[in-house]
């Protein structure tokens, strides 16, 4: 599992309209996480990965971190 420190502030698009599948999300996850799946490292372009959610999004009692910058994470499709 990679490790990483993301910028304190997330991407304009997730900021102002609670979304995570945005393009500047996207390159932004990619950035982070140096082009990678965050569980198994494997290669991933930006548009062949999906947004996860280390806390479910869901599970009710993480519903409030749904749209969180701290909680989207760059997943393979495998």
């Amino acid at each position: 599992m990679i490790d990483v420190e993301r910028p304190p502030v997330a991407p304009a698009s997730r900021a102002a309209r609670k979304e995570y599948a945005e393009r500047d999300v996207l390159d932004a996850l990619h950035q982070v996480f140096l082009g990678k799946c965050y569980l198994c490292e494997t290669r991933v372009l930006v548009g062949t990965f999906e947004v996860d959610h280390r806390r479910p999004k869901g599970d009710e009692r993480f519903a409030h971190l749904r749209y969180e910058w701290t909680n989207l994470f760059p997943i393979c499709r495998e």
